[in-house]
């Protein structure tokens, strides 16, 4: 969270109008707002949604479930959208939903996307020595059962950096640049993990994706 608000603090005004999708509990908003960031927060309800709770911290929230819903905003509405590790838990029309977020974000301007890297160190031993294809939040019936049980699920799929710029780009934004980042911190290839991502950022656990809609 600090290194996502050190990265927003750099890149965009304190009145530049913000949309932060996925935005509960709202570890990122609060900084925000108290930096001075118009913020609107955005999220699904589930099963641990309580509307009580925004409200009394003040916040403005916005329920809404990207999967399934259009984004209530008109278009051009925001100058920066932030996508916290929210892509690959979106599991229903990947181009409708990021269509949505491409119409309410204004000629350019920023999305922050940050993702799971499924070219890390981590996902590719866990794939190699393990046969798992990077289930980080556990099975998939473990996840479609949270689903049902939750209304959440962890990611639907783990993608590389290059796979969502593609898709970025198809979707007229103009991708700028890839922050590899983290740490591994757990288990016993974390120090192989890390060694390996000091030398080749690439193989870092995750990314962020700075991408500009088109003029």
């Amino acid at each position: 969270m600090a290194f996502d608000l050190d990265y927003v603090r750099e890149l965009a005004e304190a009145t530049e109008r913000v949309l932060e999708i996925g935005a509960l509990p709202f570890m990122l908003t609060l900084p925000l707002m108290r930096r001075g960031y118009n913020v609107t927060a955005l999220d699904k309800p589930t099963s641990e949604w309580d509307p009580a709770v925004p409200m009394r911290l003040g916040l403005n929230h916005v329920a809404c479930d990207l999967d399934i819903q259009p984004l209530p905003f008109k278009t051009n509405s925001f100058d920066v959208v932030l996508m916290n590790q929210v892509f690959a838990h979106l599991r229903v029309d990947l181009i409708g939903s990021m269509r949505e977020i491409f119409r309410v974000l204004r000629p350019g301007g920023l999305l922050y996307l940050s993702s799971p890297n499924l070219r890390s160190f981590r996902a590719l031993a866990q794939l190699i020595f393990r046969g798992d294809a990077c289930a980080f939040m556990g099975s998939v019936h473990y996840n479609y059962s949270s689903l049902e049980s939750h209304g959440f699920m962890g990611q639907i799929r783990v993608y590389t950096p290059k796979e969502i710029a593609d898709f970025l780009t198809a979707m007229n934004f103009r991708v700028g640049g890839i922050i590899y980042r983290g740490k591994v911190h757990d288990g016993r290839l974390a120090r192989f993990s890390n060694s390996a991502a000091s030398v080749c950022p690439s193989f870092r656990p995750d990314f962020t994706l700075l991408a500009v809609k088109s003029e």
